[in-house]
């Protein structure tokens, strides 16, 4: 992570706790904000492009235990507004671990989906929850997305999440977690509702298929599987089949 973002993230975060008489503590890794109580630091996961608020209560002759507060993916598509919402976002949950309810003035924490496990039908929730179950490495994106446009934009997030999940698990290799992939895609599609379908045909497989990372071989093997998701994908490709046609639906 480019140092400079992570200094405004950093900076915006310690103004909250700078008036709390919190201190910058040096250590072999970095810093972070302690009263000598109580500790803030925010850690970059570079493998994953996380960064992470995480805390700790502070006792004598006992040993650190850090516990994660929150989490934003901030990877290099990220921008100045994901920039400043992720320091909203820090900010707001140091002053709610802190019990300051009247400071709180960033972003609402965002709750994650339901699955909804005795609906009939799979709506774009429950299919949201079952995605982030298997890829939770995305919930910070899904927290992202919320945040920023106050409601879950669907289509956007799974056009770059959903894509990238299904490119990944496919590099990965490991057999179990591609079958469990494409299980959870079968399964919503089968069950799911009008939009959920569309989302799992043309956003994420037809997706993956018109990128710069096809895995086209790898999906084919999978689909053979899965008759009817086959046959949807099928047909969807001939839709697709023109420039114009893939512009038409963003891909």
């Amino acid at each position: 992570m480019d140092k400079n973002n992570y200094k405004v993230i950093s900076d915006g975060v310690y103004e909250v706790l700078k008036p709390k008489n919190y201190k910058i503590e040096k250590y072999e890794m970095g810093e972070y904000f302690s009263d000598s109580k109580r500790a803030f630091m925010i850690d970059y996961d570079e493998s994953k492009k996380l960064i992470v608020l995480k805390t700790a209560v502070l006792q004598e002759n006992e040993s650190v235990e850090w516990r994660e507060v929150s989490s934003w993916l901030f990877d290099e598509n990220s921008d100045d507004k994901d920039k400043n919402g992720i320091k909203n976002d820090f900010c707001d949950s140091v002053l709610e671990t802190l019990g300051d309810k009247a400071g709180l003035g960033g972003m609402k924490k965002v709750e994650m989906p339901s699955k909804k496990k005795k609906a009939d039908t799979i709506d774009m929730e429950s299919f949201s929850a079952r995605f982030l179950d298997i890829c939770p490495q995305a919930k910070a994106a899904y927290k992202q997305n919320v945040s920023m446009y106050n409601e879950f934009l669907y289509d956007a997030f799974f056009k770059e999440y959903g894509v990238k999940e299904l490119q990944n698990v496919i590099s990965e290799g490991n057999a179990r977690k591609i079958s469990k992939f494409f299980e959870l895609l079968n399964t919503s599609y089968i069950n799911g509702e009008k939009n959920v379908a569309s989302t799992i045909v043309y956003t994420i497989i037809c997706g993956t298929l018109y990128s710069s990372n096809p895995c086209e071989k790898e999906i084919e093997k999978q689909l053979e599987k899965y008759p009817y998701l086959a046959s949807a994908v099928r047909n969807s490709k001939k839709i697709l089949s023109t420039p114009k046609a893939r512009e038409k639906y963003g891909l």
